[in-house]
This record gives structure tokens, sequence and C-alpha cells, in this order.
């Protein structure tokens, strides 16, 4: 379980700031108003995900006791809600596999700026195929009920 966490943790962690500069940097640089705030959208993002994430699926020892339990809904309705969400899983996986190619990686490399090469190696050899196959496993087993109380 160690080498999941570390390389997960190195990566995203990681390169957060390394991430936010280059967002506000290049903000600045094309004269956007409020660039000082472009950089909190991937640390946002990544946030909100394991958020939900957490409260939905995390699970405190072997006798499946929820971390944060919901009294109010029932464990049949929780557990169709964690199965449908894996189709979400899925569906952002998808997406950012194509964002991180079509739309970050391979602009970056054909830009003949060096500060963008470096970048788009980074979105495709390292977050994009992490974040992207992840969620998509995250999802498959969301839908096969692995995850259910």
């Amino acid at each position: 379980m160690s080498v999941p966490f570390h390389i997960g943790f190195g990566i995203f962690r990681g390169l957060c700031p390394v991430i936010a500069t280059y967002m506000i940097q290049k903000d600045k640089l094309a004269n956007v108003s409020d660039y000082y705030l472009s950089g909190l959208t991937y640390p946002l993002v990544l946030i909100g995900l394991s958020l939900v994430i957490g409260v939905l699926y995390l699970k405190e020892s072997v006798e499946v006791k929820p971390v944060i339990s919901f009294p109010s809904i029932p464990t049949k309705i929780l557990n169709k809600i964690k199965r449908y969400l894996g189709i979400v899983w899925i569906a952002i996986g998808l997406a950012a596999g194509y964002f991180g190619v079509a739309e970050l990686g391979l602009p970056k490399l054909n830009s003949g700026i060096q500060d963008d090469f470096i970048f788009g190696i980074i979105t495709l050899v390292f977050i994009t195929p992490i974040a992207s196959i992840g969620l998509c496993l995250f999802g498959k087993y969301a839908l096969e009920g692995e995850y259910d109380v």
C-alpha cells in the first residue's frame, strides 16, 4: 500500500505548486485581470474530488465501518448512490485523459517553448495516465459494488 500512496502523493501533491505557479505565470503574461486566482483551479479540483471520495467511500476498518456515516440515508440507497457515481468517476477519468492529452500535453510539446515542453512531458507522462486510469478503475470497482457497506 505504500507504493501507490507515495507515487500519488509525490505526483499530485509534489507537482501542485509547480502547476499552480505555471498557470499563474501564463495568465499573467496573457494579461488576465484576475491571474492570481488561476493557480487555485488544479488544487481545488483535487481537494474536491478527494473530499467526495473520502466522505463516501473510505472505510475505517475491516468491519466495514464507514469513516463518516449517514444515518438518515438507508444503506441500500447509499450503496446505489456509490454504484451510480462509478459512471461519474469513469466519465471524469475519460475527460481527464482527453483533456490531458489533447488540450494540455500535445499542444505544449509542439509549442517550441522550453517551459511548455517540460510541462507537456509532466502532463503526458505523469499526471494524465495516473489520474485518468485511476479514476476509471475506481469507477469500475464502484460500479461492481466493491465499496458497498
